[in-house]
């Protein structure tokens, strides 16, 4: 049993950059129940071809839900010290009320170890993915050209890793910093440059209790004339529908002319006067 849809929790929806804004009483979507079979199908083989490779298919499926992935891991490719992994998924996504979503996602990702102590990491990646919202059923709440994004990706990653274990971290440091290119001539939608850092930290104190702490920061900016768009903002390897529609919603509570939308199609649709940013503005 799936249910899809119903009152947004707490009547609230969070805005970017302002407080949470609250929400009319009768401000609903529709909700409805779907019963069905909901089946997961994987098939993993490990040391193939005897050269330590590594194969994976899984498959699900269910009323709302389709998802498909494939992941190929080479440990030693062409014969070298780099490990490469070959990855491809594809999901259709009916669990929102308010649209569809159909995404594919592929890449090719080779990395190594850059130091005897094999502390410090290097990652070069190459990923395309096209996210395509269906079904959409407020159609100005997100722009034409958002509503079909390809990313062709370029990527550089360098991580640190201090930890004492990896698995259980008492104590150490890890750090890593990635540049990510996406470009017109690659395929993309849109031409923009992301930078991402991150560092954690962990100390075990008194007591034996592990204090731990982390710092992230990310800068994107788009080039050649391109216009900023809610690709530059997409988590680069997911597609998450429930933050989408608080994303979605939170788009319309901001101050700017109002427009008045049916917002669910419901025996008796509720009919709210909403808000939007200007189109700069608009990008969650």
């Amino acid at each position: 049993m799936i249910n899809r849809g119903g009152n947004v929790p707490g009547g609230t929806v969070a805005v970017p950059g302002l407080p949470p804004v609250g929400l009319p009483p009768n401000f609903t979507t529709s909700q409805s129940t779907f019963w069905g079979p909901r089946g997961t199908a994987q098939y993993t083989r490990n040391n193939f071809r005897g050269r330590g490779e590594s194969i994976s298919v899984t498959g699900f499926a269910g009323i709302l839900d389709q998802r498909f992935s494939f992941y190929y891991i080479d440990p030693y490719f062409l014969s070298s010290s780099w490990r490469a992994t070959i990855s491809f998924t594809a999901e259709n996504n009916e669990q929102n009320p308010i649209y569809s979503s159909v995404q594919e996602v592929g890449g090719f990702q080779v990395q190594r170890f850059i130091d005897r102590a094999k502390k410090d990491a290097f990652f070069f990646r190459y990923q395309f993915s096209q996210t395509n919202l269906t079904h959409l059923l407020i159609p100005d709440l997100v722009a034409a050209s958002d509503q079909n994004v390809q990313l062709s990706t370029l990527a550089a990653n360098l991580t640190r890793d201090r930890r004492d274990n990896v698995m259980d971290e008492h104590s150490g440091v890890l750090q890593s910093i990635e540049l990510d290119l996406n470009s017109t001539k690659l395929g993309s939608s849109v031409n923009f440059a992301k930078l991402t850092a991150q560092a954690a930290w962990y100390k075990q104190a008194l007591h034996n209790i592990v204090w731990a702490g982390s710092v992230r920061i990310g800068l994107a900016q788009p080039y050649n004339r391109s216009h900023t768009t809610a690709a530059m903002y997409q988590p680069a390897r997911s597609f998450s529908p429930a933050a989408a529609t608080r994303c979605a919603a939170s788009r319309w509570m901001a101050p700017g002319p109002s427009v008045r939308c049916r917002f669910a199609p419901t025996d008796q649709p509720t009919v709210v006067t909403l808000s939007r940013f200007p189109p700069a503005a608009t990008r969650c």
